[in-house]
């Protein structure tokens, strides 16, 4: 049998192999393989660490060019205007609030007019025409924009959010102001509920209180209105919220 190896032990217990009875020839073989193992798994970090710049690279790269599109598929002279007037109407024309263009909140204006103008119901945004489907895209954005404008104009009537949701113009013991960007465009149903909280234009107005009047003088209106198709339903139900809210 064999002469095992000497072990020794040193300060903390540890035991260690005494090296002092194997051949210097071994002990040289033993650190080259070290060496060898060592070069490799270096090699190996390195490129695992080049893999990984260059993947952080690309995703810029792809981010930048998302940006790029976004700003090409809604101009700026879209965007700015609803910036502009979000920081009038919720910040206060005195506020120092920056609204760069190339920002978030400008990217998620951007992000919902194109969500809305892309869900546009109108059909000329298929029209194989070029020119047509191009000014048919542009009315879209356009309306998308009006619906933002709208949207924030709730929000500064009612800046202030309690917990279970409710608005309100003031504030108040357990209320918050939330009528930030993000805040108003959360969401397709948010963006709608700050809508409803906007009055709207005059014909909007004067339609709602036709639509009460013929209500309260007709009961028979009530059945007709019953019979529409589900579609005009939203419309009816804008104008009976508006004039519950302004009897």
């Amino acid at each position: 049998m064999g002469d095992v190896a000497k072990l020794r032990v040193i300060e903390g217990g540890e035991v260690v192999e005494d090296l002092s009875a194997i051949p210097r020839d071994v002990l040289e073989a033993r650190l080259l393989r070290i060496e060898s193992q060592n070069a490799h798994l270096t090699r190996e970090l390195r490129l695992a660490e080049d893999e990984h710049a260059t993947d952080r690279a690309r995703i810029a790269g792809l981010k930048g060019q998302i940006s790029k599109w976004n700003r090409q598929a809604t101009p700026d002279d879209l965007v700015e205007p609803i910036l502009q007037r979000w920081k009038q109407a919720c910040r206060g024309p005195r506020s120092s609030c920056e609204i760069p263009l190339d920002g978030k909140r400008a990217d998620l204006v951007r992000k919902t007019i194109k969500r809305l103008a892309d869900a546009d119901p109108d059909p000329e945004l298929a029209n194989p025409d070029k020119d047509k489907r191009a000014a048919a895209v542009q009315t879209a954005q356009q309306r998308a924009s009006a619906a933002v404008l709208e949207a924030i104009e709730g929000a500064a009537a009612f800046p202030y959010r309690e917990k279970y949701g409710k608005r309100w113009p003031e504030g108040g013991k357990g209320r918050y102001k939330a009528n930030d960007i993000p805040d108003i465009l959360k969401d397709e149903l948010t963006l709608e509920k700050f809508r409803h909280l906007h009055d709207g234009d005059e014909k909007r107005r004067a339609y709602a209180h036709d639509l009460k009047r013929r209500i309260d003088t007709s009961p028979q209106f009530k059945l007709w209105l019953a019979s529409l198709d589900p579609q005009y339903g939203e419309l009816i139900a804008r104008a009976v919220r508006w004039c519950q809210a302004n009897p």
